[in-house]
């Protein structure tokens, strides 16, 4: 599939006279600016997939280390030769920042060229970080949840719950949501400036069985925990529900988990090794990879009645394809700082 983003000679032409032997930085503002579209993104993010069903994404898994027992930084390379796009996310993920007035998540990827192995970009990881995260759980909703959905529990009030809710009301005819945060005051401006922003009922609730009876697609989108911290229980998920996870299935506890009926992730070698350091203690076998869906090597949603999870861990890939697009535009329009290599 030729992606509508390999976009025009000019800006072909404009990377390609980049100021030679420096890069350029791209501050969470620039990146901004840049104005990638939710549905550029969307094309990207599903265009990847299919590449990596190919097998023709390399992407290893994340390598980690822990400065704190509940938090850690993770090093996220990949190489995608469609894009011609090679580099790294570093990101930390540190839930206790919460209290300090600091964002939990924070990172930068960094944009090599593919031919020559230098880097060209460096750039502020958390807008696309929140972008991609969302379009990827688009993408698996698209085929594993319900094509009227029409109701949405967010579990999580942060960033990835805003972007998710907007993302999933431009996909579905989503009529209303219930918002859970165990802040007061987040899941009550979350639910008064979300339901501005989209038009869709909302109702803050201080029970996540709110967020999640009686919900035709659930996203938790909550901290991420080696022990889950199982917030939800067996018997609230209704008939028919898909649940988007990108906590690590923190928020679920192992009865609620095997009362789903069949469980897809973005990438079973990724599941693995996460296994291994005491992650997803929980989790059954998955179904298949998400790439297998996309192209129909694997089936996706069988029946109406089924519930259905996505687990989704984020890949490097994902990072690396929108900031590859979103350093195109920025040397095309200008935007950034050179900086000398």
């Amino acid at each position: 599939m030729e992606s509508q983003h390999r976009r025009s000679d000019s800006e072909d032409k404009a990377a390609a006279n980049a100021p030679r032997g420096r890069l350029l930085y791209l501050s969470s503002g620039d990146v901004e600016r840049v104005d990638v579209s939710d549905s550029e993104i969307a094309t990207e993010i599903a265009e990847l997939f299919a590449e990596k069903a190919a097998g023709r994404v390399d992407a290893p898994p994340k390598l980690g280390i822990h400065p704190r027992s509940d938090s850690f930084l993770h090093a996220m390379p990949a190489h995608i030769p469609s894009r011609g796009a090679a580099g790294m996310k570093w990101v930390g993920v540190f839930p206790g920042n919460q209290g300090r007035g600091l964002p939990q998540v924070s990172g930068l990827i960094i944009v090599n060229d593919a031919d020559t192995g230098l880097p060209t970009a460096v750039l502020e990881a958390g807008w696309v970080t929140t972008k991609r995260t969302a379009a990827a759980s688009v993408l698996a909703a698209r085929h594993l949840a319900r094509k009227d959905a029409s109701s949405v529990g967010i579990l999580g009030c942060g960033a990835q719950g805003r972007s998710h809710l907007a993302a999933l009301c431009a996909e579905f005819p989503i009529k209303r949501a219930v918002a859970f945060d165990p802040s007061v005051g987040a899941r009550t401006r979350y639910a008064a400036e979300m339901q501005e922003h989209t038009g869709v009922h909302i109702r803050a609730t201080a029970s996540p069985r709110d967020a999640v009876e009686a919900c035709d697609i659930i996203v938790t989108a909550g901290p991420i925990a080696r022990i889950p911290y199982a917030t939800i229980q067996p018997g609230w998920l209704s008939p028919g529900a898909f649940a988007a996870s990108i906590d690590y299935a923190s928020a679920w506890s192992a009865g609620a988990v095997a009362e789903f009926d069949r469980i897809y992730v973005d990438d079973i070698p990724q599941l693995e090794a996460h296994r291994k350091e005491g992650y997803f203690p929980d989790l059954p076998a998955p179904f298949a990879d998400l790439g297998e869906v996309v192209t129909g090597t694997k089936q996706g949603r069988a029946t109406r009645g089924e519930r259905t999870m996505a687990c989704l861990l984020g890949l490097a890939a994902e990072d690396l394809v929108v900031a590859h697009l979103v350093v195109k535009l920025a040397a095309a329009k200008g935007i950034g700082t050179w900086l000398p290599r």
